[in-house]
C-alpha cells in the first residue's frame, strides 16, 4: 500500500513538472529518465558499497543505448532518402552495411556491459535489472494512463 502511495505521489510530482515545465518535450524526457533511473535503483536496492561501481556502469549501459539508438536514427534516414531519390543500389548497400555494422557493435559493447555489471551485482539482481529493462516503458505508460482516468473526487482533502 505505501509503495503505491509513493509511486502515486512520485508520479503526481512527475506530471506537474511535466504540464508546467518550459520546454515541455525536452523536460519529460528528463523526468523520466529521473524516474527510470529511482525505480531502477529501488528495484535493484543496492548496498551503498556497491552504488559507486555499479552507477557508472548503468551510466554507460545507457549511453551505449543512446548512442546506439541516435546512430541508426541518422542511418536509417540517409536510407529513406537513398529510397526516395533515383535507386543508387551501391549507396542503398553501403547504408545496409553501416546499419548491420552498427547493431553489431552495439551488441558486442551491451554484451561487454552487461557482463561487468552481472559481476557486480550478482546473478538474482542482473535478472531484476533485465525484467526492469523490458517492462519499465509499459510500467509508466499503464501508470499515466491510470493519471488520466482519475476524477478530482479521487484525490483526498486537506
Amino acid at each position: 500500500m505505501k509503495k503505491n502511495i509513493l509511486g502515486l505521489i512520485i508520479l503526481l510530482i512527475f506530471l506537474t513538472t511535466m504540464i508546467f515545465g518550459q520546454d515541455k518535450s525536452d523536460n519529460r524526457f528528463k523526468i523520466i529518465k529521473q524516474y527510470r533511473k529511482l525505480e531502477l535503483l529501488k528495484t535493484l536496492d543496492l548496498p551503498e558499497e556497491n552504488e559507486a561501481v555499479v552507477l557508472p556502469l548503468l551510466n554507460k549501459v545507457e549511453k551505449n543505448r543512446e548512442t546506439h539508438f541516435d546512430n541508426q536514427k541518422s542511418i536509417t534516414q540517409k536510407l529513406r532518402k537513398a529510397l526516395e531519390k533515383p535507386k543508387d543500389d551501391k549507396k542503398i548497400k553501403k547504408l545496409i552495411t553501416e546499419l548491420m555494422g552498427n547493431e553489431e557493435i552495439f551488441q558486442k559493447k551491451e554484451k561487454k556491459l552487461y557482463l561487468e555489471l552481472q559481476k557486480h551485482i550478482g546473478h538474482e539482481k542482473f535478472a531484476k535489472y533485465l525484467l526492469f529493462q523490458m517492462y519499465f516503458g509499459r510500467q509508466i505508460r499503464d501508470k499515466m494512463d491510470k493519471m488520466h482516468r482519475l476524477k478530482p473526487h479521487d484525490f483526498p482533502e486537506k
